[in-house]
């Protein structure tokens, strides 16, 4: 058939775009696919008692009732909370199979009426971040968070070494994503901190954490920048800071394909209408308790899917090879 008279073939650099767009659109397929087999990321709304309560129970299950961390006796209650909750955003991350929430994560804000006051890591290594880091990284005190209190409950930490971090292990990325061999507590974690943040506009996201951490979050693309001399908090740890463009930069085809899964998992959870979570009253023991997950997720449509019985046996969906243990941030 003849062309078009006048017409011109597309440019190469056309070409490539759109089959960067179509490659792009194939690994949020897989990623998808493989991710919500197992997770799914649900943004906790402000006005969400449930999933609040859900969120602060597994802070103090992990960080209380397990490693004792902090003092059981400062939180009668059993929610484990502390003053930059009221200036975060928090994330939990739903196991399908099990019908329970496996961990939480919070991106904390400065605060909006005094956002000179210190976060959180800036509390523990002021005294130690390079000469003029933060004056050139963070022009605008508004626009930055950071990543902490990551937390995941005792029944998925069950590989060698993990009953002693509130963590899952994070190993080296191998070359390709399975089912069974990707981490995908601790990817959907950090990539829901790395999306609330994008959903809220920030420039980037600071986090304290171990060397080693950092350098396993590497090779999954997330290149945070290490900003200060490593401090002792419970081990050795030192603050890091990521960009929203090196995060967009630095990140392989398939890890961008899980962040737009778990972004648009929080979107459809409302986070994008996420005011700051400030934690509720307190919930006395002769009060009545949140329902369980079977019940919340009725409120979060991508869980309307899921039958009300939750599975007799909770399986561990990631690797049980033995691994050196890397802990993520506690403070």
């Amino acid at each position: 058939m003849a062309k078009k008279k006048g017409a011109q073939p597309p440019s190469a650099f056309a070409l490539f775009i759109r089959n960067l767009a179509i490659t792009r659109a194939g690994y949020r397929v897989v990623a998808g696919y493989l991710f919500h087999r197992y997770f799914r990321a649900v943004a906790v709304a402000a006005s969400n008692e449930d999933l609040k309560n859900e969120n602060f129970r597994i802070r103090y299950d992990v960080y209380c009732s397990d490693l004792h961390l902090e003092d059981p006796a400062n939180f009668p209650d059993k929610r484990e909370i502390d003053s930059f909750d009221q200036f975060s955003l928090h994330s939990l991350l739903y196991h399908d199979a099990s019908d329970t929430y496996a961990g939480c994560v919070r991106v904390v804000l400065a605060n909006p009426e005094r956002p000179d006051d210190l976060l959180p890591f800036e509390k523990l290594c002021r005294a130690t971040m390079y000469p003029g880091i933060m004056d050139e990284l963070v022009p605008d005190r508004t626009k930055i968070g950071e990543i902490s209190r990551l937390a995941v409950r005792s029944s998925f930490r069950r590989r060698k070494n993990e009953s002693s971090v509130p963590m899952v292990i994070l190993e080296k990325r191998k070359k390709a994503f399975t089912r069974a061999r990707t981490p995908w507590i601790a990817l959907g974690l950090y990539l829901s901190a790395a999306a609330l943040g994008v959903i809220k506009g920030l420039d980037g996201v600071f986090a304290m954490m171990e060397p080693s951490l950092a350098r396993r979050l590497r090779s999954y693309g997330l290149k945070f920048v290490q900003v200060g001399a490593p401090v002792e908090h419970r081990g050795q740890r030192a603050p890091y800071y990521m960009s929203r463009v090196s995060l967009y930069a630095g990140v392989p085809l398939i890890v961008r394909g899980l962040l737009d899964v778990v972004e648009a998992d929080l979107r459809r959870t409302g986070a994008e209408n996420m005011m700051l979570c400030k934690p509720s009253p307190t919930v006395g023991f002769d009060q009545p308790q949140p329902p369980s997950p079977a019940v919340v997720q009725v409120e979060n449509p991508h869980l309307a899917h899921r039958s009300q019985g939750a599975a007799a046996a909770l399986p561990h969906p990631e690797d049980q090879r033995p691994a050196a243990a890397v802990p993520a941030e506690t403070h």
